[in-house]
């Protein structure tokens, strides 16, 4: 037997993002979730966005995206509220004193004060920026996309 030598990089588990003087921090998803969160949006969220751009911007992955744009799957206002929770709940308010607080509790309410639809807009694309970094390292950049 071969000997192989492994020296796995070490995972980050959170990072810290600030917002209008607020400052969160953004935990890692379970793998499960992850998952679960990571094919929603492939096979929900990307093919209404995205898509087109980046499966012109890939050579190979046109009929991929376009099965999946042809499923005719869209999320219902539940499904699209629980995605926005599940991607929330691991996210946390860090308050001046060093206290900090869900962004979203267990139960699905609010943790925090003053949330508005930007807050959340930020930190849900801050949490999938950073829990898949290394995912989407391979796509095309944003203004590659938008270039075409």
């Amino acid at each position: 037997m071969e000997n192989v030598s492994f020296s796995p990089k070490k995972r980050e588990t959170y990072t810290t993002y600030e917002f209008e003087g607020r400052k969160f921090r953004i935990n890692a998803f379970d793998p499960m979730t992850g998952n679960y969160i990571l094919m929603q949006i492939l096979t929900t969220v990307l093919p209404f966005a995205l898509g087109d751009s980046i499966a012109q911007s890939i050579p190979g992955s046109e009929k991929a995206f376009d099965k999946v744009k042809n499923s005719g799957k869209m999320m219902n206002k539940q499904e699209f509220i629980a995605l926005q929770t599940d991607i929330l709940s691991t996210v946390e308010e860090i308050y001046n004193s060093g206290l900090s607080s869900p962004v979203v509790r267990e139960n699905g309410t609010y943790g925090v004060v003053d949330v508005s639809s930007i807050i959340c807009l930020k930190l849900i694309i801050a949490s999938l920026t950073f829990n898949y970094k290394d995912f989407f390292k391979e796509l095309p950049s944003l203004e590659d996309i938008t270039k075409k």
